[in-house]
């Protein structure tokens, strides 16, 4: 190979290395940087500030066992020889301290009590009486119109209708209780569990007409 074939292929290399040279530039400039690409790919996050609060989770365990009422009440009619006319409550129902769970009938109770307050009444004009005669029978004593036999008698008569009017207003008291109980209420907060009264049913005192689990509690 002559000089002039050595330059002229050395011409050709330099000239196609430039070029390649070139098109390296020209692509490198037209890709951006790993940076930029990265910075544009990263996702943007949304931010939202709360209050914290607090919760209650809830936890079901499950187990097996007997459930037992914590403490169960039994319920009776604390008067007898009457009828059940109403029952307000069935097995399972939820009841408030003092809630009428039955009624008994109350007719004859009801006439005993006015006849009662009759007694306190007719009671009360006998010692109105008693203590006019002993006010007269005092006022006369030194007098000698009476004997003392006879002031004795007034002033014992006194004490004896304020005495007969204690009695009667007693036993008035004792019929609004029997009255009140005709009224089967409940002893305490809670569920009914058992119920053994029937419309209809005489009842005789202590007689157990319902159950009550006290509280709804069970353990």
């Amino acid at each position: 190979m002559n000089i002039g074939q050595r330059f002229t292929l050395r011409t050709w290399l330099v000239g196609v290395t430039l070029t390649g040279l070139g098109i390296g530039l020209l692509v490198f400039a037209g890709k951006p940087a790993p940076a930029a690409v990265a910075v544009k790919s990263k996702a943007v996050l949304a931010v939202e500030t709360v209050v914290p609060t607090r919760q209650d989770w809830p936890v079901t365990i499950k187990v097996n066992g007997a459930v037992a009422a914590w403490q169960e009440a039994k319920i009776g009619a604390e008067i007898g020889s009457l009828r059940i006319k109403q029952i307000q409550v069935d097995v399972g129902s939820r009841v408030k301290r003092g809630q009428d769970l039955a009624v008994l009938a109350d007719e004859t109770v009801v006439a005993e009590l006015h006849k009662q307050q009759a007694s306190v009444d007719k009671s009360r004009a006998n010692l109105a009486k008693a203590q006019a005669d002993a006010v007269r029978a005092r006022e006369i004593q030194d007098s000698g119109a009476l004997s003392s036999q006879k002031i004795d008698e007034y002033l014992i008569a006194e004490q004896t209708a304020r005495a007969d009017l204690a009695l009667a207003q007693a036993e008035l008291e004792n019929q609004r209780i029997r009255l009140s109980q005709t009224h089967i209420v409940a002893s305490d907060d809670g569920v009914i569990s058992a119920r053994s009264a029937g419309l209809g049913d005489v009842v005789t005192a202590g007689t157990e007409l319902f159950r009550l689990v006290r509280q709804g509690r069970v353990e």
